[in-house]
Order: structure tokens, then sequence, then C-alpha cells
């Protein structure tokens, strides 16, 4: 699916996809977090979607609008930031990148990167 604009969800069918294919929620990854990443999630969410970003997964345009963005999302829905497990250690302090929640999920930044479900 072709990504016209800063949001997945603006001039594309990705509304009409991820219904179709029963999504329920979406996680986020790519750069940029203070603009596509931000836009495709703030629709997401306008849209019913649980959102989730990897905190790792992403990058900004800088640190701080990074971190504002991360923020900014994070106020959209509390908890849809989430970190990447690096080793085994770090297992019971973060979300973990592959999150086996038993709903169907996306991942992507305006597109479609891989479809789990």
């Amino acid at each position: 699916m072709v990504k016209r604009r800063y949001s997945g969800f603006f001039g594309t069918d990705l509304e009409i996809l991820l219904k179709g294919l029963g999504v329920e929620h979406i996680y986020a990854v790519g750069l940029l977090t203070d603009v596509c990443v931000h836009y495709t999630c703030a629709d997401a969410h306008q849209h019913d979607y649980h959102i989730h970003v990897v905190r790792e997964a992403a990058g900004g345009s800088s640190l701080a609008a990074h971190e504002a963005a991360l923020a900014a999302i994070e106020y959209l829905q509390h908890g849809s930031v989430r970190k990447r497990c690096v080793n085994d250690e770090e297992k019971n302090n973060c979300d973990g990148i592959c999150f086996d929640d038993g709903v169907k999920s996306v991942c992507g930044i305006g597109a479609i990167l891989c479809c789990d479900g």
C-alpha cells in the first residue's frame, strides 16, 4: 500500500484492509516519530485501534522531538509506548518486542510491515 501523506490512514485503503483482517492492535515502528509515526498513531486512535510504539524501533528528527512525540502518543493511550527487550535479564522490566496478546495486530508506520493473527 502506498502512503501519500504523513498518516498511513490518509488517502489509503488501510482502514478497509485492517477492518477486513479483524485487526485490533497496531504496532508502530520507523521514522520519524514526531511526524509519520505520530500522525499514524493519532489516526489509529481515532479509528479505535489499540496503538503500541516500540520506543527503540522508532526515531525522530531529534531526540527532543522523538521524546515529545512519544509523550503525545502515550497521552492518547496510556501504556502505548513499549520498551523492547534486549536480553533475558531485561524481560522482567519491559514489554517485549513480540507481543502475544491473542488478537490480530499490525506492525507498521503508514504502511503494513507485518501482520500477525
